[in-house]
């Protein structure tokens, strides 16, 4: 197994178009890659822009195909803009 937890603040204007932007993205992970086996965003309790991401795939190999996907590369660009810092990520290994 592979994973990536990422920690995101968005600009508070700007909400309404991450949680668009991370929701399309979510949908073409679940239909396109069957490798997958978690997208999941949270928002951070009591902290207005916060957002964790927990991804888990079933290698490395399957985490490079999401990165290279079109639908990634369409989303980033859209998610960025709405940062208000950039995103910290840890890469996770399972046991």
């Amino acid at each position: 197994m592979y994973g990536v937890i990422a920690l995101m603040t968005v600009k508070e204007s700007q909400i309404d178009e991450f949680e668009k932007a991370v929701s399309e993205l979510a949908k073409a992970v679940a239909a396109n890659e069957p490798e997958n086996r978690a997208f999941e965003v949270f928002k951070v309790r009591n902290t207005p822009g916060r957002y964790k991401l927990l991804e888990i795939y079933t290698s490395k190999d399957a985490f490079k195909v999401h990165v290279g996907s079109d639908h990634f590369k369409v989303a980033m660009p859209k998610m960025e803009a709405t940062f208000a810092e950039p995103m910290e990520g840890e890469l996770l290994e399972g046991l």
